[in-house]
């Protein structure tokens, strides 16, 4: 009994130390350069206006990209989310996001064959955004784009372009969700076999509404609605497979 309170006293001692090593591991590690095929066990900021190269590297923790700052991931994996600041670059090849992937006035988002478990959201700022091969298990959602292409890829979560300055294309996707085209400004393509563009296959409704450029929809299938209105110039294309109703200005497509 009398030797308790020793005990009680070195246990504490090294409860205090093993915290400190644990918060000592969570410090952010600075990116201003190249990080090759090593685990960071905590998290990566990017400071503004520099570059980091991830070259097979794990991170175990975020990534935090900030104004005007670069990020080239190659075969990366990040246990927690990637986000963009203003004027941010992001460009994943290969590897896997377990988080979100956010660009918030970003300059541009690259996704390159990468798997990402939760959202991809891009907010403003007129980002460049294009993405093939992209697995998302979440939603992808871009809102005021330069311009959004995306190639062969899945998207298990909701589907959202809106707002889109510059065009987009939209060919060989799988969307599992709802789709939704709102209010984009430029070309819009979604599927156009003629001109090699891969339809698209879409498990629930498909929605263009109030865009306001040349817009085409040929090929595509899709098990719930197509729902066309107030698109100016109208939509155009055709042979699309619709299990549910077609309406508004796309009831003949």
């Amino acid at each position: 009994m009398a030797g308790r309170p020793g005990t009680l006293v070195g246990a504490l001692v090294v409860a205090g130390l093993l915290a400190g090593a644990a918060t000592a591991q969570a410090a952010p590690r600075q990116c201003t350069g190249a990080i090759g095929p090593e685990t960071v066990r905590g998290d990566v900021v990017v400071p503004a206006g520099a570059a980091c190269d991830l070259a097979g590297t794990r991170v175990r923790g975020s990534v935090q990209v900030r104004d005007g700052a670069s990020l080239f991931a190659q075969q990366a994996d990040v246990d927690g989310n990637v986000r963009g600041s203003t004027g941010s670059r992001l460009d994943f090849e290969g590897g896997s996001v377990n988080g979100n992937v956010e660009s918030n006035s970003g300059a541009a988002l690259n996704l390159i064959s990468i798997a990402v478990d939760g959202n991809v959201r891009v907010q403003g700022g007129g980002t460049e955004v294009f993405g093939d091969g992209v697995d998302a298990r979440g939603s992808l959602e871009a809102t005021g784009a330069e311009f959004f292409d995306l190639h062969n890829s899945t998207v298990r979560g909701n589907f959202l372009a809106r707002d889109t300055r510059l065009g987009s294309f939209f060919c060989g996707n799988t969307l599992n969700g709802n789709a939704d085209f709102v209010r984009n400004l430029a070309l819009l393509v979604i599927g156009s076999p003629a001109g090699e563009c891969a339809a698209n296959s879409v498990s629930g409704n498909m929605r263009v509404e109030d865009n306001e450029a040349d817009t085409e929809i040929s090929g595509n299938e899709v098990r719930g609605n197509l729902i066309c209105f107030d698109n100016d110039p109208p939509p155009v294309g055709g042979g699309n497979r619709v299990r549910g109703n077609k309406e508004g200005q796309c009831r003949l497509l």
